[in-house]
């Protein structure tokens, strides 16, 4: 899908599946002449924020830039709904002809076999997944500002999904605290939670996708070793074997289960060695009783 044919949708101008503005970029495919049902998400939404500056990049006719906006024809059209978040991704599911955006559910694979091969600013059809949400992070990540700001919208880049918002938390780059404690914490948890093996893992589980551009990870890295506390770089209170407790957990962790594993292995031998013997100790005296 081109991304005017989906400001189109989203506005309301195409109305139905089999449009000859779908058709075109799809022309092995017998789409149905359906009614496109348009799903939003009600209340405030960041996830709707980001959709609605993307369509904005996509064409200039879209001027709705909102987190809770009023969409084209919203009273209107039978077809449209707006459904609360915790709702959404079910919703989808179950209604055929639907269009919809998701957050979340993204990285699931049951959402990604129903998603849009949407049209990137190099012209080529990507589907959202961690390899083109990273490669677009990548090349926004070059831009970042001195307040560590990208616009993450519609990236250049041959692989580059076109949509995309990444998570964030504000922080104070300079304290004049007395303890640091709070400072320590968070510099220690970032550098965890980002950078190590766990970390990933969680972000993983969370059905988001963990930072892996090599640039963008050097400059958040960058960054953070800039945080300061009573006029002490925060990174000064770690050594440097202190960056790494979870990746070296894991590693031992590993290890540790392999020795069990082994362990287990070798009393398992040893009560069949010992089943072994016995038997035949009460072989060998058997027959000696039938000789004698």
């Amino acid at each position: 899908m081109t991304q005017k044919t989906l400001v189109q949708i989203f506005d309301n101008t195409i109305k139905y599946w089999n449009d000859s503005r779908i058709a075109s970029t799809n022309p092995t495919i017998i789409l149905p002449g359906e009614p496109i049902h348009r799903i939003v998400r009600s209340g405030s939404s960041g996830t709707t924020n980001t959709l609605t500056e993307s369509l904005s990049k996509f064409d200039p006719s879209w001027t709705i830039i909102s987190s809770n906006p009023t969409w084209p024809n919203e009273n209107t059209d039978k077809y449209f709904q707006k459904i609360s978040s915790s709702k959404l991704s079910t919703t989808v599911r179950a209604l055929d002809y639907s269009i919809s955006y998701l957050q979340d559910e993204v990285g699931s694979c049951s959402i990604l076999e129903f998603s849009v091969q949407l049209q990137n600013a190099d012209g080529n059809f990507v589907l959202a997944n961690s390899t083109t949400t990273q490669a677009a992070i990548e090349v926004a990540g070059l831009s970042f500002t001195s307040r560590f700001v990208a616009d993450f919208v519609n990236p250049t880049g041959s692989l580059s999904y076109p949509i995309n918002s990444v998570t964030y938390f504000i922080y104070r780059s300079k304290s004049n605290s007395t303890s640091c404690s709070k400072e320590i914490g968070l510099y220690f948890f970032a550098k965890m939670y980002l950078f190590a093996i766990q970390g990933n893992s969680i972000v993983q589980s969370s059905l988001r996708f963990p930072l892996a551009a090599t640039s963008v990870n050097s400059k958040i890295k960058t960054v953070l070793d800039q945080m300061e506390c009573s006029g002490t770089l925060i990174k000064d209170y770690f050594k440097p074997t202190d960056y790494n407790p979870i990746i070296i957990g894991s590693v031992l962790g590993f290890f540790g289960g392999v020795t069990c594993i082994l362990f287990t292995l070798f009393i398992i031998l040893v009560i069949i060695i010992f089943i072994f013997l016995v038997k035949s100790s009460l072989q060998k005296q058997y027959y000696e009783n039938l000789i004698t």
